[in-house]
Parts: structure tokens; sequence; C-alpha cells
């Protein structure tokens, strides 16, 4: 007698390594989707911090002065409120003209809000700059307490993003200077 096929036994060997290797290739599938959204979240955490920082340091080296206030805003810790010069069409400076550019914290969120004189061409509105900031954590620092003769503005930024029930955090700091003082 001819008997052709597979034994019970030779089945459940069989199914049992495959069994074993395809929840071997699952769980290298999740460890690697985990440490790739893991690293993107690091990445995330990172970028939004530089950007916000990039975005002071260009205004505030663009700034005239730091002004003590400015319509409902006052310079402060969490606050900081520059006075730059106006621009025409054409990016010139307008004389004796002036726009002001306000950064402040509003929860977690770090936003800059442009304030143009009536002939400046630059663009008023507000700009939420990142929605994470560890409110702790975050300050801007004067080299002077009389902020009409601040040279140097020190800004620390902590920023702490919570995905897939992983926390990542960065905290960065940088010193801008006025360059129009």
């Amino acid at each position: 007698m001819n008997n052709k096929g597979f034994t019970l036994i030779e089945v459940l060997v069989v199914s049992a390594i495959l069994f074993l290797v395809v929840g071997f290739l699952g769980y290298l599938s999740v460890k690697h989707f985990w440490i790739y959204n893991s690293q993107v979240s690091q990445l995330d955490v990172g970028n939004d911090a530089r950007i916000s920082l990039d975005d002071i340091d260009n205004f505030v080296r663009s700034a005239r002065r730091v002004s003590a206030s400015y319509d409902i805003y006052s310079t402060g810790s969490q606050t900081l409120v520059l006075q730059l010069p106006s621009i025409d069409s054409s990016n010139k400076i307008i004389e004796n003209t002036y726009d002001y550019v306000v950064y402040y914290l509003s929860d977690q969120a770090l936003a800059r809000e442009i304030f143009p004189d009536s002939i400046s061409d630059r663009e008023a509105g507000i700009k939420t700059l990142t929605i994470y900031i560890d409110p702790e954590n975050f300050s801007f620092t004067y080299d002077n307490a009389d902020y009409s003769l601040v040279k140097k503005i020190t800004t620390s930024i902590s920023i702490k993003k919570g995905q897939s029930g992983q926390q990542r955090s960065i905290t960065l700091s940088s010193k801008s200077f006025l360059r129009n003082y």
C-alpha cells in the first residue's frame, strides 16, 4: 500500500513551526514601528523647539529695541515685545515708523503676533509656533532691567509632547542680539 499525505503529527509540527515564525516576524514588525514612531516623535519635538527659537532669533536681530509694552501686551519673562522698523513694498525701511512683534505664551502655545504700522507693508497676523510648550520651563531673560536698553535676549524653551503613550521632551536655549541697537 502506498500512503500519500502527511500524518497528523507532521501537520502539527509544521503548523507550530509556521506559527512561531509568523509570530516572530509579527513581533519584529511591531517593534520596528514602535522604534520608528519613537524616533519621529523625538525629531518632531526637536524640530518644534528649533523652529520656534529660529523665528524669535530672526525677529530679535531685526528689531530696533525691546519695547516695555504694546497694546495689551507687556514685556516680561513669558512675553517679548519688539519694535521693528517699518518696511515698504521694496523691503526698504520707512524712517521713524515702527511695527511691533509680540511673542507670548498662551496655555501651552507659543504665539507670534505682528502689528504693522498703517503705512507699513509688513503683514499683520498671528502665528502659533508650537503648542507643546512646558510653561514652567519657558522664559525670556534680558541683559538689562530697562527694556529700552536691552541688547541681548536669552530664550529658554522646553517642549513636551506625548505620543503613542510616550512622553518626549527637549529643552533648548538661545541668545539673540539686537543688531539695530
